[in-house]
């Protein structure tokens, strides 16, 4: 793994002028026990005990007007009767940002390995097959305040994925986002965003090129103080291009709606949130899939240490293409119990309900049931200041 580019992108952010800074060491670990009974989500089930923590490392810089951080862990995953499926993944996250008077200057950056597992629900929905994912993602951003109301941004965002087996398909994608901002009231702002988004796809017996372009509203109503809505609604069109090995190309055109929304609902005892989304993303299998998720989370404050968490969701995935009439159903149902029996940790135990349903190439239904007890903790770390 290089972490010789984060550390570059970590002393650029400090060729500053020269103030009071502040440096901030932390860490987390988040050691995890479960069972599945149906760890591949196949209809020839196989159950399985299983050990996961994902230990990460901190450090971070603050300045008045800057503050960068640079985050290095692994996720460690073991499983007891299937240890085809241990992995030891290394991930590195970079994020700075700089404030002038009136523009703020934006950088991230990544580097994740992982299994294609734990990406299965975003992308081809197969649990079965245990490759390495490595993704790499860079994006730079600066906004400008034109007016004490109005706020213009622009956005660009490199990303790319490599599979370690050739069941895979490798991607990359380039995108740009400009948007307009204007803060109309005091509860209520919105604008307009335009994008234009380039997937290319490498797979073995083709290579496809997708073009998205995203012409979107955005708005934030802060619609009381329990009560806040923000989200975008827009029109995207994908011009898509498919060439085989022997040079044959074939073009194809889709158009719809997209949306992104989340409703929020924050009281003394009750937290809730409905998110409502719909939006392309390429897939592995060396297509770009439209998907259309709902997800609703309940946080109920029990006492001062006890609470309960509901999770549930349901995600519809089709193929852009017309010559694919692929569709998977999944369904999530996962509520838990924490307690908070220090500041710095909380012990968690919970059960998940998860149910996939494909028709097409592949016609199954099938679901598993886990169970699971986890230690988060997150530790203070260390802070000097210079």
């Amino acid at each position: 793994m290089d972490y010789k580019k984060f550390a570059v992108l970590l002393t650029a952010s400090a060729v500053l002028p020269v103030q009071a800074a502040e440096w901030v060491f932390d860490g987390s670990a988040n050691p995890r026990y479960g069972y599945d009974d149906n760890v591949f989500l196949q209809e020839d089930e196989e159950s399985s005990f299983d050990f996961k923590i994902k230990p990460t490392v901190n450090l971070s810089r603050f300045q008045a007007n800057s503050s960068s951080t640079l985050s290095l862990g692994y996720a460690i995953e073991r499983y007891f009767s299937v240890s085809e499926l241990d992995t030891d993944n290394p991930f590195a996250r970079f994020d700075t940002q700089y404030q002038f008077e009136r523009m703020q200057l934006g950088l991230k950056a990544s580097y994740i390995e992982d299994s294609t597992r734990n990406d299965a629900l975003e992308d081809t929905g197969d649990f079965s097959t245990n490759a390495t994912l490595t993704s790499r993602s860079l994006s730079p951003s600066i906004s400008y305040q034109l007016t004490e109301v109005d706020t213009v941004t622009a956005t660009v965002d490199y990303s790319d994925k490599r599979y370690s087996t050739a069941d895979f398909a490798d991607s990359e994608t380039k995108g740009l986002t400009l948007g307009w901002q204007r803060q109309f009231t005091e509860r209520f702002s919105g604008g307009l965003s335009v994008s234009s988004t380039n997937y290319q796809i490498e797979d073995i017996d083709y290579t496809s090129d997708d073009d998205n372009y995203n012409l979107s509203w955005q708005m934030t109503y802060q619609w009381s103080e329990l009560w806040l809505i923000d989200g975008s609604v827009g029109y995207r069109r994908l011009d898509s291009e498919r060439t085989d090995l022997l040079g044959n190309t074939t073009s194809d055109q889709s158009s719809g709606i997209s949306y992104n929304i989340d409703i929020t609902h924050e009281g003394e005892l009750n937290t809730i949130s409905l998110a409502l989304s719909k939006q392309l993303s390429p897939s592995s299998d060396g297509d770009v899939s439209e998907q259309e998720r709902i997800g609703v989370v309940w946080t109920r404050l029990l006492s001062e240490q006890w609470s309960f968490n509901l999770s549930t969701s349901y995600q519809e995935s089709t193929s852009t293409s017309n010559d694919d009439d692929t569709n998977r159903e999944n369904l999530d149902f996962s509520p838990s119990f924490s307690w908070q029996f220090s500041p710095t940790m909380n012990l968690n135990l919970g059960y998940s309900y998860r149910k996939q349903k494909q028709d097409g190439a592949i016609n199954q239904n099938v679901d598993s049931n886990s169970v699971s007890l986890s230690l988060n903790y997150n530790w203070d770390g260390i802070r000097v200041s210079r």
